[in-house]
């Protein structure tokens, strides 16, 4: 399932601006265009006072870089009564300050977009500035760093080669982008979170923004974040016409610390960070017509209530898809017009919908639908036989809590279906592996915006546990018949979210489309619904598959295969009624195995798969542990004992470290000619304090140590 981060178009804002002040003086962006690229120049002279400094403060002088100043400014006017613009300047100064950092930034990315233009200027140690030619850039629109990245939705990028850096060389970069439109009714501009600290410390670094008449800001500072001031315009600005409606704001942030790389980590639940959207209504009057929660023109809206965010969200069946609707309805009443089990019903209403969107990609294409959409179309389809449903919504553990909501893109709906008293199911949106009432891990403990029986404590939604979300795995190991390689035969069966890692690579949509197909009969056809092309997609697809096998037991093992030599699916898990996946491997390696005289070595701990090592770096810990789900893995292993070989050093394979946040367990013995392993590591919750983390070690610990032992086969 997909995770909602990737549903909803929330992005990290990367690309650090350049001074608003460079555009101030030049607010009509649809007449002059070409003077965007000599403003980029000016603003190498007429810009904030921190991108004159070139020395860094003396606790960071041994870090690989530092980012010096950094400006992201976004401009919102009325260009004439019938166009608005949005321009976007972006700009950062960086000091390189060992190897690593001249070799990240010899190639530097930026957005290959109409009507944007950039500057960059190297300045070298002794104050000789080079300036470097755009012209000689290439474009790519693959593998771009994630600190380029634009928070619009660009797929093509520019790549620059600078050369000739040097330690202690400082990179100033400047980017300006600008985009006329005329707008409809209502504008909706892209929701941006933008977290503060970045791959390096930043010395300073300011966001801006100018709001012109007609714009409604939504804006809000979290986790120690800056707030958002308004700033007074200037006197040439008071005097100008062009002023009249406009409003700026921005914010300053000093002196903050990189961010530290931890695992199980969510950025917006710990780090400063901001978020904001911007929209444009044809008329004020206008804004309780639509879903967006809109303050007061021009100035900055922090909070949404519970109470417009369901009045929101309730009112009629305005998301509803009508093909959606007309096609579900239709499909019932033809093929199950007698059905009056509730239960069946909404059954065969919810995959019948999941096959409609994620085979034919009705009615736009798109495999996928929104969560409001999929709500208020169960609701829409539920009622017309007469199932008693509430939709419901509320916000990803990834990106906060209800307080915190600013923009519907944060949103999840939900179905809340009463099948008879203190008999409900809670449905959630789709992808083409969801099994009805899953409820996606992002969502797990999440509370609702309105009350229900149906939910944990009138609110919550229920958080698995790790019985839940369990791998069982059952290897054997076997030798040739010269003993110099290891035949390793796996079942695995994966139950609950553990199977979300696994389907979009071993579950094919040409071997389940067949059933799939018969099971869900279309009620009528177009010409934008084509049958799937099972044949050709099977051949394409089945090599994909045997890519990813391969190269994933390389890497659960660490090692090369010498071959991988099968796989069959037993089962793809797609339905609640049989939901756990289940499949066979078997491959073939020499890298875990050694000879030493007559006797062989096995590194028999890595076919637990790999471990978390813990080194000194990761013993502190900086953020609280959020994890995406409870879960645990089961591993038995049979070594097959060949004859006349005795096996030495199983005592180092029985561990046991348990307390309240997980724990691993493992126990081996010899039964005839088998060497017998089973190891359990469950981590019990899907979050902990940071205080906690001591106690994670501790059975990681385990788990780590127990994957570098190793058996002895002795000759008798």
């Amino acid at each position: 399932m997909k995770s909602k981060l990737s549903c909803i178009y929330i992005i990290v804002f990367l690309l650090i601006s350049c001074n608003s002040a460079t555009v101030l003086a030049q607010r009509s962006m649809s007449k002059k265009g070409m003077q965007v690229t000599k403003r980029i120049n000016l603003a190498y002279i007429d810009s904030d006072e921190g991108f004159q400094v070139t020395e860094v403060p003396e606790k960071w002088k041994e870090e690989s870089a530092v980012i010096i100043c950094q400006i992201s400014s976004f401009v919102y006017s009325r260009e004439s009564t019938r166009k608005i613009g949005v321009q976007e300047l972006s700009r950062k100064r960086i000091k390189l300050q060992d190897k690593a950092a001249v070799e990240k930034f010899s190639e530097f990315f930026y957005i290959n977009v109409p009507n944007s233009s950039v500057g960059f200027s190297i300045i070298k140690p002794d104050g000789k500035e080079i300036v470097a030619d755009p012209s000689e850039a290439i474009e790519v629109t693959e593998d771009i760093p994630a600190m380029y990245r634009a928070y619009s939705r660009t797929l093509s990028y520019r790549k620059l080669a600078i050369p000739s850096l040097e330690v202690g060389d400082i990179i100033d970069y400047a980017y300006v982008y600008e985009n006329i439109r005329r707008p409809g009714m209502a504008e909706v501009f892209d929701p941006v979170i933008m977290t503060l600290p970045r791959n390096y410390p930043v010395v300073k670094q300011i966001v801006e923004f100018d709001v012109d008449r007609g714009f409604f800001l939504n804006f809000n500072s979290f986790n120690g974040a800056p707030d958002l001031e308004e700033v007074p315009l200037t006197d040439a600005q008071k005097a100008s016409k062009r002023y009249d409606n406009v409003k700026k704001y921005s914010f300053v942030d000093e002196m903050q610390e990189k961010e530290k790389d931890e695992e199980w980590h969510f950025p917006f639940r710990s780090l400063p960070s901001i978020k904001f959207q911007v929209y444009y209504l044809e008329s004020a009057a206008q804004k309780y017509n639509w879903i967006f929660y809109l303050g007061e023109q021009g100035e900055p809206h922090k909070e949404v209530s519970t109470k417009d965010i369901n009045r929101k969200t309730s009112k009629h069946y305005q998301y509803t898809e009508p093909v959606y609707f007309t096609l579900i309805h239709k499909y019932l009443k033809k093929y199950h017009r007698n059905e009056k089990d509730r239960r069946k019903l909404v059954e065969l209403t919810y995959y019948y919908f999941r096959h409609l969107v994620t085979t034919y990609g009705i009615p736009y294409g798109g495999k996928e639908v929104n969560d409001l959409v999929f709500a208020k179309t169960m609701e829409r389809v539920l009622d017309k036989h007469h199932i008693e449903t509430e939709v419901n919504v509320c916000v990803p553990r990834t990106l906060g809590t209800l307080e915190e909501v600013l923009f519907p893109a944060e949103i999840s709906a939900f179905v809340i279906v009463k099948i008879k008293e203190r008999d409900y199911m809670v449905l959630h949106n789709f992808d083409k592996f969801s099994n009805l009432g899953d409820t996606p891990y992002y969502l797990e403990g999440v509370v609702g915006a309105k009350s229900s029986e149906a939910l944990e404590n009138g609110y919550g939604l229920p958080v698995t546990t790790y019985e839940q979300n369990k791998t069982h795995s059952h290897t054997t190991i076997d030798f040739n018949e010269t003993m110099d390689e290891l035949k390793v035969n796996r079942s695995l069966a994966l139950k609950g979210h553990n199977r979300v890692y696994e389907w979009s690579y071993l579950v094919l949509d040409s071997e389940y489309l067949p059933a799939e197909l018969q099971r869900h009969p279309l009620v009528f056809t177009s010409p934008s619904m084509k049958r799937p092309k099972l044949a050709e997609m099977h051949e394409e697809e089945a090599e994909s598959r045997l890519e990813y096998l391969e190269a994933n037991a390389n890497r659960e093992l660490k090692v090369e295969l010498a071959s991988y030599d099968s796989f069959e699916l037993q089962n793809d898990g797609r339905y609640h009624d049989n939901p756990v996946l289940k499949y066979n491997e078997s491959f073939t390696l020499t890298d875990l195995l050694q000879k030493a005289g007559g006797n062989y070595i096995v590194e028999i701990g890595r076919f637990i798969g790999s471990q978390v090592e813990i080194t000194e770096e990761i013993e502190e810990r900086q953020y609280d542990i959020y994890m995406l789900f409870a879960r645990s893995f089961l591993n038995e292993i049979e070594l097959m004992i060949p004859e006349g070989y005795t096996v030495e050093g199983i005592e180092a394979l029985n561990m046991e470290v348990d307390n309240d946040t997980g724990s691993f367990k493992s126990a081996a013995k010899i039964e005839g000619n088998k060497l017998l392993i089973e190891t359990q590591k469950v981590y019990k919750n899907n979050y902990e304090p940071k205080g906690n983390w001591s106690k994670m070690i501790d059975f990681l610990e385990a788990a780590y140590q127990f994957s570098q032992q190793k058996v002895v086969l002795k000759k008798q």
